[in-house]
């Protein structure tokens, strides 16, 4: 009988875990990750996340082989002044879908462990409360970003 309970809860476990058609629930689109300027010890990565689900999906942090740190930003304009706060948690609701954008959400890619220029694959991994997506990315050229 309990091989039985263990098979229905992980079945149950799965199913909220996966999006109606049995996949992940969370995907990634429109990745842009902008190469570090020289000297600066950091770059930013923009996407739009996806979530095919039924339930909400919790970014929890984010990680990256090739930085030592990445947070997740927040800019927000207070007093006309563009102000960057980390943020802890990001939810992608059921169904829905938020932007990591400049000006808004993004994330932060701080102190790189090697010399990365335009072309170098980049992966981040995201931690969610449903597990881990990694995403590969090409740099691309920094643009002038007002974070």
């Amino acid at each position: 009988m309990n091989r039985v309970a263990l098979l229905l809860a992980t079945a149950l476990l799965f199913q909220f875990s996966c999006s109606a058609d049995g996949g992940p629930s969370l995907a990634v689109t429109d990745v842009s990750v902008y190469a570090p300027v020289p000297g600066s010890g950091s770059s930013v990565a923009y996407m739009t996340l996806q979530n095919k689900g039924n339930a909400d999906v919790i970014i929890e942090a984010a990680a990256s082989p090739q930085f030592r740190r990445v947070e997740l930003h927040e800019t927000s304009l207070e007093d006309g002044v563009s102000r960057m706060r980390p943020v802890s948690s990001l939810s992608v609701p059921a169904g829905g879908e938020v932007q990591l954008m400049q000006g808004g959400v993004h994330l932060m890619l701080l102190e790189p462990r090697q010399d990365l220029q335009s072309g170098d694959t980049v992966s981040l991994e995201i931690q969610h409360n449903e597990g881990l997506l990694i995403v590969d990315a090409t740099l691309q050229s920094r643009f002038a970003v007002n974070e």
